[in-house]
């Protein structure tokens, strides 16, 4: 669409979300008028000469009941479970879609087809929608399965695309602990942080950055995903963007067009005042004092202020305070001097104490963080993710 100047994301986006979604609004193909199929559908025929035809299988797949469906296959064979619905999705399809394990399990046993994409054209695998749901558990099988982590489906989209498109955390988090590439593109040439960005998930674009994401690489559109968050207008993502000092604020599309000229054609005027005043920082003559501080000590999660307090206290001031301090006024400010001791013999010993602590997160590329990863999928109905996650320290070494 020309008028706003950013076609992509207003039409191919929009496209590859409708065409993602395995279901329009509620999760399953839209049939259509179901009876112009109805003479047409294959049947199977047991032993007992009893038949069943293609809608009764998927039922009893979508039903999710496992005796049922050991019922079916005992009564007309292991082609059940290779069958493909009028839409050309498997049996895989729909359990990973309702995050069923033991099912999953029940076809890997039987050497059901468990990684076939659909027949339509965007062609998702099993994995995908999985990862669409979000069902941890189920890619933690599939994968187990021999599954390839960054399978992409007809449209270039991985499973950590789907899992960032439709706000998964918890999954992206495996899905990278498991080994899945964060630079990979669709066919537009947008990563998963581009999803994250235009669909509003602050908190996958903070897990995606701390992977150590790209963050100003552009798509086939000439977009970075700051374009994107603008044009979505999702504050809290533009905002996470901005605080980063290396990010350039004003790139130009292949539309000419800049984020703040996405963010007020879209009319997202708390965008714009946000890019404004940052923008206004940063060609600012005189640096801010968190700036300044940042050039000095290092930045926000490698900042070495600590430690040059600590060696300037202990290497400049204490001894200074001993020589020159005490043996000239201690008579007079007696008092003073018993007051600063206290206080800073409790501080020495309150950092002693919080330097033996764990601190309770647990550093990337260590053993107990890749088992961390591994558990996300076992706390799928515990609902205790994200309390693992914010225990993940993805910065620290």
């Amino acid at each position: 669409m020309e008028e706003d100047g950013h076609g992509h994301a207003d039409i191919d986006i929009d496209i590859d979300h409708r065409a993602h979604s395995p279901s329009g609004a509620n999760g399953v193909p839209s049939s259509g008028n179901g009876n112009e199929h109805d003479n047409n559908l294959l049947l199977f025929e047991g032993i007992d000469g009893a038949t069943v035809n293609l809608d009764d299988i998927f039922d009893i797949i979508k039903n999710g009941e496992s005796s049922e469906v050991e019922n079916l296959v005992e009564k007309f064979g292991l082609e059940c479970l290779s069958a493909r619905d009028r839409h050309g999705y498997t049996p895989a399809h729909w359990i990973a879609l309702n995050g069923n394990v033991q099912l999953m399990r029940y076809l890997i046993e039987r050497s059901a087809p468990i990684d076939l994409p659909c027949l339509g054209t965007q062609g998702p695998r099993p994995i995908h929608w999985a990862c669409r749901k979000g069902h941890a558990s189920v890619v933690q099988v599939l994968l187990q399965a021999g599954v390839a982590v960054n399978a992409a489906d007809f449209k270039g989209l991985t499973p950590l695309h789907l899992a960032c498109m439709y706000g998964r955390t918890a999954t992206a988090a495996y899905l990278l602990g498991m080994g899945a590439l964060n630079n990979l593109t669709d066919i537009n040439g947008d990563t998963a942080l581009h999803w994250a960005a235009y669909k509003g998930h602050a908190d996958l674009m903070r897990l995606l950055m701390y992977s150590g994401v790209e963050l100003q690489k552009t798509d086939n559109f000439g977009s970075t995903p700051l374009h994107l968050a603008c044009l979505s207008g999702n504050i809290n993502c533009v905002r996470l963007l901005c605080e980063k000092s290396q990010l350039e604020l004003e790139p130009r599309d292949k539309n000419g067009k800049t984020p703040m000229m996405l963010a007020q054609a879209h009319q997202h005027q708390d965008v714009v005042r946000l890019l404004y005043g940052e923008v206004k920082k940063k060609s600012r003559w005189l640096p801010s004092v968190s700036e300044s501080w940042g050039w000095l000590f290092g930045g926000a999660g490698d900042s070495k202020g600590p430690l040059f307090l600590f060696l300037f206290s202990v290497l400049l001031w204490y001894p200074m305070y001993m020589i020159h301090a005490i043996p000239i006024t201690w008579n007079i400010l007696r008092r003073s001097h018993y007051c600063f001791i206290y206080w800073n013999v409790v501080m020495w010993i309150r950092w002693a104490i919080a330097n033996r602590r764990d601190p309770g997160y647990i550093p990337l590329s260590s053993d107990a963080y890749y088992r961390a990863i591994k558990q996300i999928p076992y706390f799928d109905k515990l609902k205790k993710r994200n309390v693992m996650l914010t225990r993940l320290c993805h910065s620290c070494r």
